[in-house]
């Protein structure tokens, strides 16, 4: 097969292709790999050895949706990435130098599948976020399906993550109530329409057994805080690259009060010192980063305005966002003023 779809639908030649994309038949909707000898011209052909059908094409948009969202936010992303122990990742994100392999399963998998998938991401070193087809927030769904991707919280309790395809929205299901004794089914739940910048700072970190968070692990109560200073100035230059890439694109509110803020101090985002984007950036479960309200702080000026312009951002389950986010700028202020 000389021709084939890319992961956005578009035809490409077996001759012009980048071998990081994922290409489907266009009869049979079937993955297909990119293969190319010495004596053999370059063709695509049917992926061999797979159980089941070809993914659908719902997998494939919210794949592609996903993706787009990371590189959005300005992580480096990649989608349909080969692993080691036979596995794929539908979406890798590059987090600052922790990966993170992203899983949305629309059909249902077995519990021995599922274990199967989850220790080999573990055996890589790698974060997971299992997300479910919307289907999943129905009350209509049996104990086997909803446990198996939930996750417990002391603030959120039974909680999972969930897609709405047709709204492309994140949906955070948390609450969970089930019915034990006779149907088994969801009886209560709450649900809360998220953002994935938003998500993640609520995915947990793994990594030497602790229950932290994605870009709260350097806190004063960390190994990581004994780092030498040039390191924590390295991953502050990487964190100022991508917050650049992020600011530039985004349309939100304070996003866009913080530009006009700077083109009126006749300054670019590039101006900013180090120090507003050194680690952690974000408020634990807060959209925006900090570095708005760092910027304020170094010109001497009061925050309550950056304060007023924050609508419910928050997670639903923190009961004052204003009060943590002036903690978290008072730590940071003692450190560098």
């Amino acid at each position: 097969m000389r021709l084939a779809k890319n992961s956005q639908g578009e035809w490409v030649s077996a001759d012009w292709v980048q071998e990081k994309d994922t290409f489907f038949c266009p009869n049979c909707q079937g993955l297909l790999e990119w293969r190319k000898g010495e004596k053999v011209k370059a063709y695509f052909a049917h992926v061999r050895n797979r159980k089941g059908k070809g993914e659908s094409l719902e997998h494939r948009q919210a794949k592609t949706w996903l993706r787009g969202q990371f590189k959005l936010l300005g992580f480096p992303v990649e989608e349909e990435v080969s692993l080691a122990f036979d596995q794929r990742a539908d979406v890798l994100v590059d987090l600052l130098g922790r990966k993170l392999a992203v899983e949305f399963q629309k059909s249902r998998l077995s519990p021995s599948t599922f274990k199967g998938r989850v220790e080999g991401y573990r055996k890589s070193h790698l974060l997971q976020w299992w997300i479910q087809n919307d289907r999943a927030h129905l009350p209509y769904v049996n104990r086997e399906e909803l446990l198996q991707y939930a996750r417990y919280h002391p603030r959120l309790g039974c909680y999972q993550w969930l897609l709405d395809q047709e709204s492309q929205q994140l949906i955070l299901q948390y609450d969970l109530h089930i019915n034990w004794r006779k149907s088994r089914q969801v009886i209560g739940r709450r649900l809360f329409f998220s953002e994935v910048l938003e998500a993640l700072t609520c995915l947990k970190d793994t990594r030497e057994g602790k229950g932290q968070f994605i870009g709260h692990w350097e806190t004063k109560n960390s190994v990581d805080y004994l780092k030498d200073k040039e390191q924590k100035l390295m991953k502050a230059k990487q964190v100022k690259s991508c917050y650049q890439r992020y600011f530039r694109k985004s349309k939100k509110i304070l996003d866009q009060s913080f530009a006009k803020s700077l083109y009126y101090h006749r300054q670019a985002i590039e101006d900013l010192p180090l120090i507003c984007f050194w680690p952690p950036i974000h408020h634990l479960f807060s959209t925006f980063p900090l570095v708005y309200a760092r910027y304020l702080l170094l010109k001497g000026k009061e925050i309550d305005h950056f304060l007023d312009l924050l609508p419910c951002f928050s997670l639903p389950f923190i009961p004052d966002s204003k009060a943590y986010i002036r903690q978290d700028l008072n730590k940071w202020a003692k450190t560098f003023l």
